[in-house]
């Protein structure tokens, strides 16, 4: 069955995503975001879309592979509906979950092997499941201005920690 989605201009993807994942049940590869998990919670830099899916799915389930950044995200009062575990991609079909959308956010870059990665993800999929994958714009103004940005902030931090 061939499920077309309505091609809208919208200013913000974040609603999309959102709409897509009222009252579903969540995956979300890779989602601590090591090692910048605790100075994005620091600076309440923590992307506002993970919060927001937390507010409106059934069920969300983030898999990561860094243990530390993984108990510091399950700490988190704020995550009433989200669990993140420790769990390696490449046997998600030993997961004991069956999402109705995956979330493959801006993973695809760090990634060696596509094709390995897209036919693992296939394996926790059915016909009515959704796949979103986003990757940064190397030619983004903004992130470009904030790359240079964050390289100064962080060659600041180690320098006079």
């Amino acid at each position: 069955m061939e499920v077309i989605y309505p091609r809208n201009f919208s200013p913000s993807r974040n609603k999309i995503i959102l709409d897509y994942c009222k009252w579903k049940k969540v995956l979300h590869v890779w989602a601590c975001d090591a090692p910048f998990t605790q100075w994005k919670l620091d600076w309440k830099y923590w992307p506002l879309l993970y919060k927001d899916i937390d507010n409106v799915c059934l069920e969300q389930i983030w898999i990561d592979l860094d243990k530390e950044s993984i108990e510091l995200l399950n700490s988190k009062s704020e995550f009433k509906k989200s669990k993140v575990i420790f769990f390696d991609m490449n046997k998600l079909e030993e997961l004991d979950f069956k999402p109705d959308i995956i979330i493959f956010w801006e993973v695809i870059e760090h990634l060696m092997n596509l094709e390995i990665a897209l036919t693992n993800l296939k394996k926790v999929m059915n016909e009515n499941t959704i796949l979103i994958i986003s990757t940064p714009n190397a030619f983004y103004l903004t992130a470009f201005i904030n790359w240079i940005f964050w390289e100064s902030w962080w060659d600041y931090k180690r320098v006079w920690r």
